[in-house]
């Protein structure tokens, strides 16, 4: 994936890959601890050895703060560093491996520790994408908040104005931070297919209300849980919060959740993490919230 995100950035193209482990970087991408000496590949090997990087990405205020490091005296503005500034950008969002562990999350506000899905008591839909790194050095806050706006911005024109916003993404103290909002759970699915954000990538979603699944997961076979105790909830309890939301997701992998509103029911295949956070099964997964 790697080589295709740098070939397309080398190209002028926007796609990108938003997480990645990386194997093998380029001398002159990696090794910027000090701008005036000429890189050592032995160093950048050195540096990618001694350095673990991770990557990680969530949803704050649309800023990113970080302070930009010395420029390299090679680097020019305008023909072909434009492709070169993409492809170190691209080696950025590619740089670690994803955390895996979940943040502990209250209600009402999108837990920021580490990368999940959000869906608000509206049934807006939000990814966090939550990676850290070290060398802070090597990056530029204002230049990564420049790709990704034109990643959105090429989405967008295939999809229409709106599809997906940039919310936030900061770069500060080793931890990358990047949140981005849809319009539908088609654009959700969509744009972290096409930029292998695989931590959040699913198949499809879809926030309803529960009256409207009734009918359909009774055919599945599905069997509910109360979030509450784990133990199997009756039809007419569901029936009963029938106002509430619904999400009906398929992943081609677990992905983390979390819900603004309290958790209520979910389909026996979810865990259930807290009261607002759950961690899918593969395949197709219910989750019902206030």
């Amino acid at each position: 994936m790697f080589k295709n995100a740098m070939s397309s950035a080398n190209q002028g193209t926007r796609k990108f890959s938003l997480c990645l482990h990386i194997r093998k970087f380029s001398r002159a991408l990696i090794h910027r601890a000090n701008a005036r000496e000429p890189v050592k590949p032995q160093a950048s090997r050195a540096a990618l050895r001694t350095h673990g990087l991770h990557c990680v990405f969530m949803v704050c205020t649309p800023v990113c703060t970080a302070t930009p490091p010395t420029r390299h005296p090679n680097f020019k503005a305008g023909g072909k560093s434009m492709k070169k500034k993409k492809a170190f950008l691209a080696a950025f969002l590619a740089i670690g491996m994803l955390t895996g562990c979940l943040g502990r999350s209250g209600g009402g506000t999108m837990n920021t520790e580490s990368s999940r899905i959000y869906v608000t008591e509206e049934g807006a839909l939000q990814t966090a994408t939550v990676e850290t790194y070290t060398q802070q050095d090597y990056y530029r806050a204002d230049e990564l908040k420049a790709y990704l706006e034109e990643a959105v911005s090429g989405y967008n024109e295939a999809h229409g104005q709106g599809a997906v916003t940039l919310d936030s993404c900061t770069l500060e103290n080793g931890n990358a931070k990047m949140v981005f909002r849809y319009a539908s759970g088609s654009d959700l699915a969509g744009f972290t297919s096409q930029y292998e954000d695989k931590v959040n990538q699913v198949d499809s979603i879809t926030v309803t209300r529960v009256s409207d699944i009734l009918e359909q997961s009774e055919s599945e076979g599905v069997a509910f849980k109360k979030a509450s105790d784990g133990k199997p909830a009756e039809k007419k309890a569901l029936s009963n919060k029938g106002d509430c939301f619904a999400i009906v997701v398929e992943t081609p992998q677990p992905v983390t959740i979390q819900t603004q509103g309290k958790l209520l029911f979910t389909s026996k295949n979810v865990s259930i993490k807290d009261h607002y956070t759950v961690q899918t099964a593969k395949g197709k997964n219910y989750i019902i919230f206030k």
